[in-house]
């Protein structure tokens, strides 16, 4: 969603802080790499926040569209690569 919505490159999607909402239980789980004014502003709104130091782990690859160009991002969360064939 980062690359395709926000213009983001693999790895700066790769590498943005992840949250995860449902809708039992009613709260927002986030990692602790959100900023505080962001966690405050949804609980002001009502929300109820969990805060978690991480949340998944994500090994992505893409292909440029114009290029064909293989692109791989790790996770900065842990120690994971990025390859292919």
């Amino acid at each position: 969603m980062d690359v395709v919505d926000f213009g983001m490159n693999i790895q700066e999607a790769v590498n943005t802080p992840r949250y995860h909402h449902q809708w039992m239980p009613d709260e927002i789980v986030m990692e602790q790499a959100f900023p505080e004014v962001d966690v405050s502003a949804l609980q002001k709104m009502g929300h109820k926040i969990q805060r978690r130091k991480q949340w998944s782990d994500a090994e992505c690859i893409a292909i440029h569209p114009v290029t064909g160009e293989r692109l791989g991002a790790s996770d900065p969360r842990n120690n994971g690569k990025a390859i292919g064939y």
